[in-house]
């Protein structure tokens, strides 16, 4: 029938595209779609006897993935979802909400931690938030994300993260806040 459709288009190497259009008129359209060739993120098999996974490189999320305690996020998860805003990624997942805020860039939806100390560090492609490793702007940006509400399932190859924070993403507003008190960690994989 008539009324507004979303559809989106995806194919193994490629990014997704998104079109909302209407069925008003006759119930036809001809949507045109364009995907940006998107690199292969192969990693190489690193296989380690401490049953650790790789830190540094896309490979280690599926592998935390299997036996992790976070929430784990794919390219597709994040797209159903329907985040354009990074803070969007966050809704409706445990020990998170989500508050408008002045940025840099304007109005935007920051991710804020309810548990703990309501901090959240963040990390980009295993490394912490530097110049050089800035956070994405965008849902878009992100091939997947790792979330860690509580620091205690934050696994081994990050806690040391849990109390950096110069890695700091978002803190609540507190009347009191303690510096060395751990923090929930996200991890950000990107496309760059």
């Amino acid at each position: 029938g008539s009324g507004f459709y979303h559809v989106r288009a995806r194919h193994l190497g490629f990014t997704s595209a998104e079109i909302t259009t209407d069925l008003a008129k006759n119930g036809h359209v001809d949507l045109k779609f364009e995907l940006k060739a998107r690199p292969a993120m192969l990693d190489s098999v690193i296989v380690e006897a401490n049953g650790k996974c790789p830190p540094m490189s896309y490979g280690g999320f599926n592998c935390r993935r299997r036996n992790g305690k976070g929430v784990y996020l794919t390219d597709d998860d994040i797209g159903d979802k329907g985040a354009i805003e990074l803070g969007e990624v966050f809704e409706g997942i445990p020990g998170f909400r989500t508050e408008m805020r002045f940025t840099q860039y304007g109005r935007r939806p920051v991710p804020i931690a309810t548990r703990g100390n309501r901090c959240i560090n963040a990390l980009v492609n295993g490394r912490p938030l530097s110049v050089t490793n800035p956070l994405p702007h965008y849902a878009n940006e992100l091939i997947a994300v790792e979330i860690y509400a509580t620091p205690s399932d934050v696994p081994a190859e990050y806690q040391r993260y849990v109390w950096m924070g110069s890695a700091r993403q978002s803190t609540a507003i507190l009347e009191r806040f303690i510096p060395d008190e751990s923090c929930s960690v996200v991890v950000y994989w990107t496309s760059y």
